[in-house]
């Protein structure tokens, strides 16, 4: 059973209220990045010793011997931890690493590939080489060569992908073939025609969109500190009472113990257990998928940062 933390002296001395001010002034996109970085970080924490590894990079079938010691991985999770705690405005997560055996790693969490997660999920974007590739090694992995092979020649590739798979591949990208030489009303009547039936086929199930005024009341409640201390409750095997969190996120009565109850913990929850449907990976196939509020975050960043309004 978790210990639980009954008083503040208990909690890590690494932890200051005082490095979380200003965020009310910080923008969507920070918003997401500080988010996803809380997330992944939180997935790393609650991995198996070996996923832990492989997320990382070291071990698999080429080189098992590479495989991060308890040790190892005990020390990379408390040095991320000091990480978020040192600088909670940080929008990556990355680190050198002397290994037991003396050689230095770089460890990756939240890096580049993460950041670069909003320039790969604009309304419009090419189809690019990378993905190209992406997608024939999905097929050549999980799909039998048969049955790629006698697939009709005009069907839809997204299509195709989700009838033979038992996952969405990439659910947020369509690639579709536009020819340019066609007047632009006619091009663009019909792109409203194909994405309605993009559309229905994956019945998307829209939520109330985070506004600005979100952001104000996140930076409020102290939702970034208070992520940061259930990753360490997840670190340490313990448990925080809603006293305890209240008396340190709201160490001026501003607000108490029903806000953490009826506000913050469902907000951090909504996050940490929501299924993003506009990932960059595998989706599970279900009859609706709902826009989570990591989604919802994603399109008030590109209304920021491109100037233009989501209605």
């Amino acid at each position: 059973m978790p210990k639980l933390i009954r008083t503040t002296d208990e909690l890590p001395k690494e932890f200051r209220l005082d490095k979380y001010n200003d965020l009310d002034k910080q923008s969507a996109i920070f918003w997401h990045h500080a988010i996803q970085r809380r997330i992944i970080l939180w997935y790393y924490l609650e991995y198996n010793l070996t996923d832990f590894s492989l997320s990382l990079g070291f071990g698999g079938n080429v080189d098992n011997s590479a495989l991060l010691t308890i040790n190892e991985i005990y020390e990379i999770k408390k040095i991320a931890l000091q990480n978020i705690f040192d600088n909670p405005y940080s929008i990556d997560l990355i680190f050198n690493f002397k290994r037991e055996c003396g050689g230095i790693v770089k460890i990756d969490i939240y890096g580049n590939d993460n950041i670069n997660y909003f320039k790969r999920h604009l309304p419009v974007s090419n189809f690019t080489i990378k993905e190209l590739k992406f997608v024939n090694l999905v097929v050549e992995k999980y799909i039998n060569a048969e049955i790629y092979q006698q697939a009709e020649n005009e069907k839809c590739v997204k299509d195709f992908l989700t009838e033979n798979l038992n996952f969405w591949l990439s659910p947020s990208e369509y690639p579709i073939c536009i020819n340019p030489f066609y007047p632009d009303n006619v091009i663009f009547d019909e792109l409203k025609i194909k994405l309605e039936e993009i559309r229905s086929k994956i019945k998307i199930d829209n939520r109330k969109p985070v506004e600005r005024k979100d952001l104000i009341s996140w930076a409020s409640y102290g939702l970034l500190p208070f992520f940061d201390l259930k990753l360490w409750e997840i670190f340490m095997d313990c448990k925080i009472t809603r006293s305890v969190m209240a008396v340190t996120l709201y160490p001026k009565g501003q607000y108490g113990e029903d806000t953490i109850r009826k506000s913050v913990e469902p907000l951090y929850l909504e996050f940490i257990e929501g299924d993003s449907f506009d990932g960059g990976g595998f989706e599970q196939i279900d009859n609706y998928k709902k826009l989570s509020i990591s989604d919802s975050l994603i399109r008030l960043a590109y209304a920021e940062e491109s100037g233009k309004k989501l209605y």
